[in-house]
């Protein structure tokens, strides 16, 4: 359960309510009609401010702030991180990258993705169907790879600048390129990006019974097991779209979204009838296994590197926007070959202060957001790719065998 909320009348003590922009706004009968699912919950302590997360995921939706229009609402004075000079620096930084474009779409850059996209899956097509199904798996897995980095940007409503056309273009990307569930994408996403690296509500930590990448979620893990983690975590690696594919395919059968459905079973039946006549049901079967485990690999692999080996936070502890993505976040030193393979998402500080702003514009805001830290004796980590990786196998092998002096602790 949140922290009670203070300063409130009896008649008040079962509402909910958050802070944004200095009002207090009554949202008890908002829950079930809020878009974004029960995310919405992680700010209703009286002592966090939902400005700034508000900001982050609404920033280009008029219907969010219509919706916000509709609430009740009173003034209040508390809480405010505006009186933090941080975060003050930080909003004004975030209105400054607006007005000088940064949250514009990049066009020529995602058709390139996009084109890249194409190829890669065609590539691998040509591969399996020339006989040489292992090879033109591990193809398909780059190209499923890719595909998740490419529909994360049309996710966060960044790619193309537009609501209508972002919700479109992640449907035909992510639904029809990879038969998953934009929505519900969506909605464990955003809980990672709300509430990042805390324990019981980002879901990027609910890991078990496979994982634990802090001590206290381990506790509840076999000893065993956890105590192999570090050996087993690439291996497990291999299971994660086999995973996603029961739970987004249930998903939108449990939602009854048709829209989505619609567009997984075209998938289907294009690779049915592409496939099939040089490789039979057996080989697609073969390849689809093949790319669905390596593909996983690939994903899952990379974003560990960002937050898995950073501290972690109680849930509802005292948080602002700007701290938050900087204390449990790295950044990979951006090499051509890490931007590429991770499509932008190695300037994760960057994404995590502005989800919104298309991922191919992150470097060019990186010194912006590199000084703002540094201003405020705020660390900005950033590390090379191969010491990010001993950094994350390092924290699964100390939090497996129960050494908590070395291990991330809870903050």
């Amino acid at each position: 359960m949140p922290p009670a909320q203070q300063n409130t009348t009896s008649n008040e003590s079962e509402k909910s309510f958050v802070t944004i922009d200095g009002y207090r706004y009554d949202i008890t009968n908002f829950f079930s009609k809020h878009p974004g699912g029960n995310v919405i919950k992680y700010y209703i302590a009286d002592h966090l401010d939902a400005t700034d997360v508000y900001y982050a995921f609404h920033s280009r939706s008029e219907t969010a702030k219509k919706w916000l229009a509709t609430l009740p609402k009173e003034k209040v004075d508390s809480p405010n991180d505006a009186k933090d000079p941080l975060v003050a620096d930080f909003r004004k930084l975030r209105e400054e990258l607006w007005n000088e474009g940064y949250y514009k779409p990049m066009v020529g850059t995602q058709v390139l993705r996009a084109i890249e996209l194409i190829i890669w899956y065609f590539v691998a097509w040509y591969v399996c169907t020339s006989g040489y199904w292992v090879i033109g798996g591990l193809l398909r897995a780059i190209y499923l790879g890719r595909n998740g980095l490419f529909m994360h940007d049309s996710g966060h409503r960044a790619m193309a600048g537009d609501m209508k056309l972002d919700r479109f273009l992640h449907w035909l990307v992510f639904a029809g390129g990879a038969t998953a569930s934009p929505s519900f994408w969506n909605n464990q996403h955003n809980k990672h990006h709300a509430a990042t690296q805390e324990l019981g509500h980002d879901i990027d930590l609910n890991t078990l019974p496979l994982l634990a990448f802090n001590s206290e979620t381990a506790k509840k893990g076999n000893k065993m097991m956890m105590r192999l983690q570090h050996i087993t975590f690439l291996p497990a690696q291999l299971l994660l779209f086999f995973l996603w594919k029961f739970t987004h395919t249930r998903h939108m059968f449990r939602t009854k979204n048709y829209y989505e459905l619609s567009a997984a079973i075209a998938n289907h039946i294009f690779e049915i009838c592409i496939f099939c006549p040089y490789v039979g049901i057996s080989g697609l079967c073969v390849v689809t296994s093949i790319g669905w485990s390596f593909g996983g690999l690939y994903l899952a692999s990379i974003f560990s590197l960002n937050h898995t080996h950073k501290p972690v936070a109680a849930k509802y502890a005292p948080r602002d926007w700007v701290r938050r993505a900087a204390e449990h976040t790295t950044n990979l030193h951006p090499t051509w070959f890490v931007v590429w393979l991770t499509g932008y998402l190695n300037f994760q500080v960057e994404h995590h202060l502005f989800p919104t702003i298309p991922h191919p514009r992150l470097p060019y805001i990186a010194p912006k957001v590199k000084a703002l830290l540094q201003k405020h004796n705020v660390e900005y980590d950033v590390k090379d790719f191969w010491s990010a990786v001993e950094a994350t196998f390092s924290n699964l092998y100390h939090v497996g065998h129960d050494d908590v002096s070395t291990s991330k602790k809870t903050l």
